[in-house]
């Protein structure tokens, strides 16, 4: 044996060495990243989602705690406690770390406390057994529907009021201690796998079961299953308890369902709206009030109760005034309302809250994700739901999010347009007929831009916010139709409309509004015969109403001025509605634009959301749509009426419009370059006329129009149209393909359909007779 091998052990003492050692302790898990971590924290996470600063918070005192439990049932009894709210990707783990800051704040870090030092601050791993020991859930872990997006978390940091001392936060630490001490070494295994579990997001809207449709059904299924003509008491009890207990929960959840029901009520059963209301609040403390009205979907469901409330005015029954006075004043604290007078409150329409509602968030990690192709798709969340706002997109300066959409009108309306009304004029019918087809080349009704100067862009025909003849009307409509609706997408967000003139700064009288609108019910001269009735309008339609009626049909407005409610900040001066000015440049930072050093305008894809979000939930907001869509019609033949080619010399002939764009296709054109840029139209149509006529004359045989004319000109104005150079090839290609399609044969499931645009002269009639 050489010296070398003599030098090495024997392969059999390095075993027993090995088996001697104890093996080394396994590595703490990585902290819980942010995604995890991703709760929002009542009265310390922001609007914008950002964190209460240190220096702001109440002071924290570690002590005893009242209460051992989180068990929602017996919070009404029990301390003020904060709560947390679940977070798409949140865990245990997570709510452990994001409460740790305040938990510990005060106590000593064992690695730099004296040897006899007792107040130490809990471990990550201590925080979550303590959660999990107060919060009472199962090991092996919960089930997944019962942890959800939304879902509230009482936790064990008190709220100490004694007035006139500022609020403190009390913490029990040591108690704390203790009770991750009662998790049993077997059971830390199962442990494990319950601080990971994530939280199930919520459904979207367009998920089965989920749907508008589906929602309206399961609502009215629970409201026939109280007596008529009278429901018990009982039932109306058992109803509002339903609601209290799922808010309470989880103020997200439910949010469409319970907008819902109180609709239903209000059209079906209107005498319940009171009782079940009350049913509602009854058993809310103040606190829970607190907590609920400051979530954006408690805030809400609290904004339309006081609608209902409201709305009795002085004609509550004696018996239940005191009821209804005590959940006025709840309310009125819960969402901040301003006083009026010594026991009234405004309404949180007419002046600002001091409460403003916050939603849940996304961490960083989750703010994008990759398109089929490749792009990035903006994400934000909506009461609690996850929500594509587009793929990342510009238009000159202006970045934000842009989507198609995948709502389809024709789908959505199916084969009878009952948007247009029960027995539809053949000009609307001809009109809807184009609006569909051309649909394509702007996007579904749930289509979205938010990447230049039209800040919000919605929608099958893309209307904007820029200026107050596009979204506003579309959003008016909708408000009509559905009020309800629109407080929960917009006017909570602090959006109002009013109908204008043409004056964009000044108040319009009641002739200024009259001059502006003219098919819209006068307001200088209510009584006015009809005859301000436009040919393209139609009734509005919807759910909203009391038993037997619906929203009013007073026409259709041509200006609505966009108004703005801020939020009133506590102690300070109370907000009132103020209009805002037309133009991007006044309007991109209502809507999320921030302006950054290379003076791009970056917006953020809330709104994007936000708008989908309602095209999605909302089955009036698409009607208004549609109902808009055709009326179109009518603003184009405003800005059009006339004579071709336009000119300034006396005595040149000249040609009605009517005649000259008579053809589907044509027609079908002209209404596409509209809605593009409805500026040029007119000045383009005479191009085309122009160029035409340096071709071969424009001759009449007898009475009847020169069709040979007629059809070049329609070619010539898809040529020299002005819309966005970046889409003008396939916006042109897309209505080129249309011409003369073919007819689709019946077959036996579905009857013949008629895919093509018309290129004979006076194939569309829709235009108002001479």
């Amino acid at each position: 044996m050489t010296a070398a091998a003599a030098a090495k052990p024997a392969l059999s003492s390095v075993k027993k060495a090995v088996a001697a050692k104890p093996p080394a302790p396994p590595a703490p898990p990585p902290p819980p990243s942010k995604v995890e971590s991703n709760v929002t924290l009542w009265s310390f996470t922001q609007p914008n989602g950002g964190k209460l600063a240190e220096a702001a918070w109440p002071a924290v005192v570690n002590g005893t705690l009242a209460a051992t439990t989180g068990d929602p049932a017996e919070e009404a009894a029990g301390p003020r406690r904060l709560s947390a709210f679940l977070g798409l990707g949140a865990n245990l783990r997570g709510l452990a770390a994001a409460i740790e800051p305040i938990v510990n704040k005060g106590a000593l870090d064992p690695k730099d406390a004296p040897k006899d030092a007792t107040d130490l601050k809990l471990t990550q791993n201590e925080l979550e057994k303590a959660l999990a020991v107060y919060l009472g859930l199962p090991i092996p872990p919960l089930r997944p529907t019962e942890w959800k997006v939304g879902r509230r978390v009482i936790l064990p940091i008190e709220v100490e009021i004694v007035p006139p001392a500022a609020p403190t936060w009390k913490v029990g630490r040591a108690q704390m201690r203790e009770w991750a001490r009662l998790i049993k070494p077997e059971e830390e295994v199962g442990l494990q796998l319950t601080v990971r579990l994530p939280v199930e997001p919520l459904p979207a809207t367009t998920e089965a079961g989920h749907r508008p449709l589906e929602l309206k059904a399961q609502v009215a299924t629970r409201l026939g299953t109280l007596t008529k003509p009278v429901a018990k008491p009982e039932e109306v009890a058992a109803l509002g308890a339903e609601v209290h207990a799922n808010v309470l929960v989880n103020p997200f959840e439910g949010i469409f369902y319970q907008i819902e029901l109180m609709r239903q009520l209000r059209r079906d059963r209107p005498e319940l709206e009171l009782p079940v209301t009350l049913a509602i609040l009854s058993g809310f403390s103040a606190h829970q009030a607190a907590v609920t009205g400051w979530t954006m979907g408690g805030n809400a469901l609290f904004r339309r109760l006081w609608d209902a409330l409201r709305r009795k005015g002085d004609g509550v029954p004696a018996a239940d005034k005191p009821a209804v006075a005590g959940a006025r004043a709840l309310l009125a604290g819960a969402l901040g309302l301003a006083a009026n007078g010594t026991a009234a409150w405004y309404s949180p329409t007419e002046r600002g809250p001091s409460v403003p509602p916050v939603d849940l968030f996304l961490a960083p990690a989750q703010l994008l994700r990759k398109s089929p192709n490749g792009k990035d798709v903006y994400l934000t969340v909506v009461y609690g739901r996850l929500m594509a706002a587009g793929v990342r997109d510009n238009t000159g300066k202006y970045y934000g999010p842009a989507a198609l959409g995948s709502m389809d009108l024709v789908d959505f309306v199916g084969d009878d347009p009952a948007f247009l009304g029960p027995a539809p004029s053949s000009t609307l019918l001809q009109c809807w007929d184009l609006v569909k087809k051309i649909a394509p080349n702007e996007g579904k009704l749930d289509g979205l831009r938010l990447a230049d100067a039209g800040i919000v862009s919605i929608g099958i025909q893309q209307w904007t916010i820029a200026a107050d003849d596009e979204l506003t009307v579309v959003l008016y409509q909708f408000m009509r139709m559905a009020p309800d609706h629109f407080d929960l997408f917009f006017g909570i967000r602090g959006m109002q409309l009013r109908v204008w003139g043409l004056a964009d700064t000044t108040e319009p009288t009641p002739d200024k509004i009259d001059e502006a609108n003219p098919y819209l019910r006068p307001r200088s001269r209510p009584d006015t015969p009809e005859t301000w009735r436009s040919a393209y309008a139609s009734k509005p339609a919807g759910d909203w109403g009391d038993a037997g009626t619906g929203p009013a049909d007073d026409g259709v407005p041509s200006r609505v001025k966009l108004v703005w409610l801020k939020y009133s900040a506590p102690g300070g001066p109370v907000e009132t509605p103020q209009p805002i000015r037309s133009g991007t440049a006044h309007r991109w930072a209502l809507f999320g634009g921030v302006e950054n050093a290379a003076k791009q305008v970056i917006f953020d894809p809330l709104w994007g959301g936000i708008s989908r979000l309602a095209s999605q939930t909302s089955r009036e907001l698409c009607t208004a749509q549609l109902q808009t869509a055709v009326f179109r019609f009518q603003r184009l033949w405003n800005q059009v009426n006339g004579m071709y080619p336009t000119t300034d010399a006396p005595g040149g002939k000249q040609y009605p419009f009517r005649r000259l764009v008579s053809s589907q296709f044509f027609v079908a054109a002209v209404i596409d370059a509209h809605i593009n840029v409805p500026g040029l139209v007119a000045a383009d149509l005479d191009t085309a006329f122009r160029n035409t006529y340096a071709r071969k004359p424009y001759t009449l045989v007898g009475t009847e129009a020169d069709d040979h004319f007629l059809m070049r000109m329609a070619i010539n104005f898809v040529l020299v149209r002005r819309v966005y150079k970046r889409n003008k090839d396939s916006r042109d290609h897309n209505i080129v393909v249309l011409h003369d399609k073919p007819v689709i044969p019946a077959t036996r499931d579905k009857p013949a359909r008629d895919p093509g645009l018309n290129a004979t002269p006076g194939s569309f009639t829709g235009w108002p007779a001479p």
